[in-house]
């Protein structure tokens, strides 16, 4: 009986997420009729004839001035591009003082697999926390895209470190063929430099890092009990030290500018979305500009 309202209430939950998810998809790539998920370094395959809603950008003027007509090239992925998620299952992705994080990586997560599925891609998922918990190799249709949200929300909070280097040699390993990967985590591990630099001479990948505003800047509530959400073990903590407070806000500075150089110096794209700050702006911010690149 227990099982059966567990999953009656996973089930309300995907539905939530996917109504709420389709809305933000049409909002997120309206008009598009390219798939924004191209990425970078695309393999040229052939040209053909231009259609109603091409992108001009796209024009082979070469080959278009030889026949008299528009022709535009055509890459590869746009045949068969695989979207992949590796999304972060330890214990801080469920921190959060409004709404946990796990919540909105969660939601993200559903918004762009909606958005690939729109362009007909595969779709491919892993979780991971200190170590890989669950694989879901690409595949297309409606039926991956609710599977994908479904497992994503069927995640339990564990006491769990991240292992993201780890991770990503799992992927690699199961992953061969070039795809555009999302990283969703609040990335509290920062030793994966090595591991992202490999990922990103086989794929285009980007980051999403979720932010907590209580880690950037905490706020002065005095003696407070805390539990460390990895370990389980709880700390008393007085958050009215000032200095406290000044090492929480360094340590956090230091830590994001880190992550940001590792994604920059493996020539990787990183989004930043605040959980307290709508975060559809940051996604169609970033696909357009990768658009016009």
């Amino acid at each position: 009986m227990e099982a059966s309202s567990d999953l009656k209430e996973l089930l309300k939950k995907v539905r939530t997420v996917e109504i709420k998810a389709k809305n933000m998809s049409k909002n997120l790539f309206m008009g598009d009729a390219h798939s924004p998920f191209k990425g970078k370094g695309m393999t040229f395959s052939e040209v053909r004839s231009y259609q109603y809603g091409d992108d001009v950008k796209s024009i082979d003027w070469n080959v278009t001035a030889r026949s008299g007509s528009p022709y535009v090239k055509i890459f590869e992925e746009e045949h068969e591009l695989t979207v992949f998620f590796l999304v972060d299952c330890s214990g801080s992705s469920y921190f959060g003082s409004k709404q946990n994080r796990f919540q909105l990586i969660s939601e993200v997560a559903a918004v762009l697999s909606l958005s690939a599925l729109h362009y007909q891609h595969k779709l491919g998922l892993m979780l991971f926390s200190d170590k890989l918990d669950f694989y879901l190799p690409p595949k297309k249709g409606a039926s991956q895209m609710l599977r994908i949200i479904r497992e994503i929300l069927n995640q339990k909070p564990k006491i769990a470190k991240t292992n993201i280097g780890d991770a990503i040699s799992q992927f690699i390993k199961h992953q061969h063929q070039r795809c555009t990967c999302f990283i969703l985590s609040d990335f509290q591990d920062i030793n994966f430099e090595k591991q992202l630099k490999v990922m990103s001479k086989i794929h285009d990948v980007v980051g999403i890092k979720f932010n907590e505003i209580s880690e950037q800047k905490f706020p002065d509530l005095g003696l407070v009990e805390f539990k460390n959400i990895e370990t389980g073990k709880w700390e008393l903590i007085d958050t009215s030290a000032a200095q406290w407070r000044k090492n929480q806000q360094a340590d956090y500075e230091k830590s994001n500018t880190e992550i940001s150089n590792y994604f920059i110096h493996s020539n990787c794209d990183l989004i930043q979305i605040d959980t307290e700050k709508p975060y559809l702006p940051k996604l169609k911010s970033f696909f357009q500009k990768r658009h016009s690149a």
